[in-house]
């Protein structure tokens, strides 16, 4: 392989690369990386500057970024959704997506709580999938990274 038909790479990103996680209510998140971790459909997986462009689905999980400059990650967590690599940037596209500093884990416990009671069962088929991504929202703020 000549260096010609190598694809095109994160160009400009020696130590890191920008991100952003947008989700159906918005942006969720933006900045500067020199890692994901994301959840993908076979397992988790990284990227980092540099790597090759790439469409692929993301299920449930949560995303682990590491700051460009250092310092603690930050943890999102996605309902799925797809990320797409492309040459200056990484866009991560989620059908819902919270930050885990913004996540309130007593609130969440009364919501799973409400949800699996018989009261849940009176809301009608075309309810469900708002009920769903209230439900999905609602665990994330319970689960936290490494727990699954």
């Amino acid at each position: 392989m000549t260096p010609a038909d190598v694809p095109p790479i994160i160009s400009g990103a020696r130590q890191g690369f920008p991100l952003r996680v947008v989700s159906l209510a918005g942006l969720c998140w933006e900045g500067r990386v020199r890692e994901a971790s994301l959840p993908g459909a076979d397992g988790r997986f990284g990227i980092m500057a540099g790597h090759l462009p790439l469409l692929a689905p993301l299920v449930e999980g949560f995303i682990h970024l590491f700051p460009e400059q250092g310092g603690a990650p930050l943890y999102l967590h996605v309902s799925g959704g797809y990320v797409e690599v492309q040459p200056g940037e990484v866009i991560v596209l989620a059908d819902l997506a919270a930050r885990s500093d913004a996540l309130d884990a007593a609130r969440a416990d009364e919501a799973r709580q409400l949800a699996g009671s018989p009261m849940a069962a009176a809301f009608s088929d075309d309810q469900y999938p708002q009920l769903h991504a209230e439900l999905v929202a609602r665990l994330a703020r319970i689960r936290r990274p490494g727990q699954g």
